[in-house]
């Protein structure tokens, strides 16, 4: 005689009696969808927004720059690819240092992206800091400096007689001025915004 054979299945926690034939039993998986994840800055001119564009860097954790960006206005952007793994992802950010008539700012944030996975998606957390401090956002702050304006002068003199005025003629910097009545010509005022010798 044929022995018969009860098949116990266990679905959802419930256990389920089922013949010698039971129903075949339907599985569906998920595919997680990626995280994705975007790093942003701020940029300050004097302490205001501004259309003037500086140059930004994205660093790996092994300081390679794998992306460069501009300021739209106070807005840095940089677009990470997408995220399929758990884990923790490092970066840094950095300014470029351009002309000479502005102080850069020379702080590196560091950057961190932290992946974990739900039920049904990876979920990147972004975490930004400065120094080992943790700070809200990355910054950048630069400065203008000052413009200086120089007045040259030159003076000359004569001897065994009275000086008199536009007696003599002088040139700087292809301006030619004659003398006052002390010897003095004044020229233009130059103005200097960047560092040198000049």
């Amino acid at each position: 005689e044929g022995t018969e054979f009860v098949v116990e299945t266990t679905i959802n926690g419930e256990e389920v009696e089922n013949d010698t034939n039971p129903e075949p039993l339907e599985y569906l998986n998920k595919v997680r969808s990626s995280a994705t994840a975007v790093l942003t800055a701020e940029k300050y001119l004097d302490g205001k927004a501004t259309d003037k564009q500086f140059t930004f860097e994205l660093l790996s954790d092994t300081g390679e720059v794998i992306q460069t960006a501009e300021n739209v206005n106070e807005t840095i952007t940089f677009d990470l690819p997408s995220y399929n793994n758990v884990g923790t992802y490092n970066y840094k950010i950095r300014e470029v240092a351009g002309t000479e008539y502005i102080v850069y700012d020379k702080n590196v944030y560091d950057v961190e992206v932290t992946v974990t996975k739900s039920e049904d998606s990876f979920v990147a957390d972004v975490k930004y800091s400065l120094d080992g401090e943790e700070v809200e956002s990355a910054v950048f702050n630069n400065t203008t400096i000052k413009p200086v304006d120089v007045t040259i002068k030159s003076h000359t003199d004569i001897e065994g007689r009275d000086l008199v005025e536009n007696m003599f003629d002088m040139t700087f910097n292809g301006k030619t001025k004659s003398n006052d009545i002390d010897g003095m010509a004044e020229y233009p005022t130059i103005r200097f915004d960047r560092v040198g010798t000049f």
